[in-house]
């Protein structure tokens, strides 16, 4: 039996669209009339009526009931919806309350539903990905309202908006998009005037996310090593900083306090990113130096997912290869493909060929686990930017 975190990819725009249809339901009967009638499309919204307003002219449904705004001025509702559900027949509400049988079928209508479309909002632009300025923009300097952020030393390693939904990166000059949902960039134009626009951001990036799994007690996920790197965690409305909690330890004269992080992801002394308590996604920005004034070129954001452990047990073979639920990465040639991190049972219940060719990085199981699943523990990595190995 193999345990191991699932990897799993995805790169699509967050656009979908949605057709509230017709839908009608035949039943064989037996009464009969011979009433005819015609059916009309209204586009009424019965749930936006202003009961205030008492006008003979005001149409059934309210002033604004024309999900079109042809009464008398345009629609004040931003998402009218006209659909109806109920029996067919010849009906209104003062008249035909029963529905009536045509004489001249052996159907009617049982039921009906109709609607009209709905479409979803579209995104301007995904997760990490550059925000394109409008024309006449001064890319020099940053968008008003952006404040100056410190690393290290730098006082101003970039600008980033009071929400932390986008950074200006000054050696790039350069913006970034942070975070999901939408957001507002005040841009500064050549003239010295400003250029307020709203931009609405994916929360799927374009390419895969790396991810990083709880790594404290009692989940211990292995962090990740970002040694000889010079790395900076974007926080945002998802991931915020890390929250701490203080911890008095001794008595008398040999008390200690230490702060723990409750939640929240951080980077500790020894560069492994670490990460408890929250999921969402947020970026990671690489730096050149530990100066961090330029960024590593061409655009080193790396997006990254956080989320608790998801353990898979899978049941193979003794003498089989172990793989992920997900295969289709595993067997991906290249740096795209995944590579096989024992974290229990490496050589005592699983076996990995560590030579050169083809099979190096394969694994296989050597060892009945039937009744300790947990003795093949199995984390299956990508290299991401930098060569930085995620789970």
């Amino acid at each position: 039996m193999q345990s191991n975190q699932q990897k799993r990819g995805f790169a699509f725009q967050s656009v979908f669209s949605l057709l509230a249809g017709c839908f009608l339901f035949l039943v064989p009967c037996s009464a009969s009339a011979d009433e005819p009638f015609v059916l009309n499309t209204v586009y009424e919204n019965y749930w936006f009526f202003d009961s205030s307003i008492t006008n003979a002219s005001t149409p059934a449904g309210g002033p604004y009931a024309d999900y079109f705004g042809a009464y008398p001025d345009p629609a004040q509702t931003n998402a009218s919806t006209p659909l109806y559900h109920g029996t067919a027949g010849a009906y209104s509400p003062d008249v035909h309350i029963t529905p009536v049988i045509p004489a001249n079928s052996d159907f009617q209508i049982e039921y009906s539903s109709f609607g009209q479309p709905v479409e979803g909002i579209r995104s301007d632009f995904s997760l990490g990905t550059l925000i394109q300025p409008p024309d006449g923009a001064n890319t020099n300097i940053p968008p008003a309202g952006f404040v100056a952020m410190q690393v290290g030393d730098n006082v101003s390693a970039y600008y980033e908006s009071e929400d932390g939904g986008v950074f200006w990166s000054p050696s790039t000059q350069k913006i970034f998009a942070a975070q999901p949902n939408a957001i507002e960039i005040d841009w500064i134009m050549q003239d010295g005037s400003t250029n307020a626009t709203v931009y609405f951001v994916s929360a799927v990036p374009k390419t895969r996310p790396a991810r990083v799994f709880w790594t404290e007690s009692p989940y211990d996920a292995p962090p990740i090593n970002l040694h000889n790197l010079f790395p900076v965690i974007h926080y945002n409305s998802e991931v915020p900083p890390p929250v701490y909690q203080s911890v008095t330890n001794g008595v008398g004269d040999n008390v200690s306090i230490s702060s723990n992080v409750v939640s929240g992801v951080w980077i500790d002394d020894q560069k492994q990113l670490r990460a408890i308590g929250v999921t969402g996604m947020f970026l990671l920005e690489y730096y050149t130096t530990g100066t961090y004034e330029d960024q590593v070129e061409p655009y080193a954001i790396e997006v990254v997912e956080v989320l608790p452990p998801a353990l898979h047990i899978r049941h193979v073979d003794i003498a089989e290869r172990l793989l992920p639920r997900d295969s289709f990465w595993a067997e991906t040639e290249g740096e795209a493909g995944l590579i096989a991190n024992v974290k229990e049972g490496l050589n005592s219940s699983a076996f990995k060929y560590t030579n050169t060719g083809p099979k190096n990085g394969w694994v296989w199981a050597i060892k009945k686990t039937v009744d300790t699943p947990w003795n093949i523990e199995i984390y299956w990595e990508h290299k991401g930017l930098m060569g930085v190995s995620w789970p």
